[in-house]
């Protein structure tokens, strides 16, 4: 290897070691900003849809701010109120959803000796599970300044949003602007599904959050579990994070209903379980359609990945950003190199069979 290979490649490794370090300074910015360009995307349509009617873009960027900021109110007004005093209660009552959940598992053990000294050394399943259930409940204070940033993070991005909103032009000019000519045509088709492909996963995700949701609700209160309301929207809010957030949703759900009986746990389990069939097999396909067409392993990768990068955000933001990438792969390496897509399927359809 000559020294001017050599001096190439120190200086690449030099700089993506820097690089490296500079992305995981920013990391947090990073993603700000990029659940800033995902929401704009989502709402561009709606500020198109009024610029046509003679509102001016920056006058209609704040309407949908000040839409959405009265949406969060009267939510918040609506369903905050029940869902702090069921938060108190369960706070209150979970010492002894645990002390219930203790002594039936207690009882179960004593019928199978051989399993209950493979659990734990000493036999006290039931009461290491309250003890770690109360320092859950005693940590939860130390969240509160997570949830502080949080809320600042949000006006943060709305705001962020309307600029974005408000004079899109020089952004996307800029972008453009910065691409060859020649590739110009394929970056601006890109954007193009790329915008198609945001919308579909905001909606869709909103949607499918929302029924599952209500399917929760009203599954649990059927079956009288405590705390319904809380638990569904925990169930909400698990669907952001595709593949594990319904089964992290589940559990204290199922952990609940077993401190009232195993029976009504049992069939908490086979609730979610029917909710989440119901979900693949229905309701995703008819709301989000064929748009993104992500492979289960490429979502679960990414959520894994994404995950590990900027936590529960990260994890959030997985799905929008594998799509991205697949547009990009799609319009930048796949298709100029591939035309042929029958005699690709066709090759790979002999590989699986070999």
């Amino acid at each position: 290897m000559s020294y001017p290979e050599v001096r190439r490649a120190i200086l690449l490794v030099a700089g993506l070691y820097l690089l490296y370090r500079f992305v995981g300074t920013v990391t947090a910015i990073l993603f700000l900003f990029f659940a800033v360009l995902i929401l704009a995307m989502a709402l561009n349509p709606i500020v198109n849809w009024l610029a046509e009617r003679r509102i001016p873009r920056a006058a209609g960027a704040v309407l949908i701010a000040l839409a959405l900021l009265a949406l969060l109110t009267v939510a918040a007004l609506v369903i905050v109120p029940p869902m702090v005093a069921q938060g108190e209660q369960f706070v209150r009552d979970a010492p002894g959803y645990w002390t219930t959940a203790q002594s039936r598992v207690e009882r179960t053990l004593e019928r199978f000796p051989a399993v209950r000294e493979r659990l734990t050394a000493d036999g006290q399943l039931g009461q290491e599970i309250v003890q770690y259930a109360g320092n859950l409940i005693r940590s939860a204070g130390r969240y509160t300044v997570t949830a502080a940033g949080l809320i600042f993070a949000l006006l943060l991005a709305l705001i962020l949003t309307i600029y974005a909103l408000a004079q899109p032009c020089p952004l996307v000019k800029g972008l453009l602007g910065a691409v060859p000519a020649e590739h110009r045509e394929k970056t601006r088709t890109a954007l193009i599904r790329i915008a198609s492909q945001v919308r579909a996963w905001v909606v869709a995700s909103v949607l499918l959050g929302a029924v599952v949701a209500f399917l929760a609700w009203l599954g649990l209160t059927l079956l009288g579990v405590p705390n319904a309301l809380l638990l569904a929207m925990l169930a909400f809010f698990g669907e952001a994070v595709p593949n594990f957030g319904p089964i992290v949703a589940a559990i204290p759900a199922i952990l609940i209903a077993f401190a009232v009986s195993p029976i009504t746990a049992l069939w908490v389990a086979v609730l979610y379980v029917a909710i989440q069939q119901v979900e693949s097999y229905l309701l995703a396909p008819l709301i989000m359609g064929k748009q993104l067409h992500l492979h289960p392993i490429t979502v679960a990768f990414f959520v894994l990945v994404m995950g590990a990068l900027a936590g529960l955000i990260g994890a959030i933001l997985a799905v929008p950003t594998a799509a991205i990438l697949r547009v990009l792969y799609e319009e930048f390496y796949y298709k100029p190199r591939h035309p042929d897509e029958e005699a690709i399927t066709r090759d790979a359809n002999e590989v699986i069979a070999s």
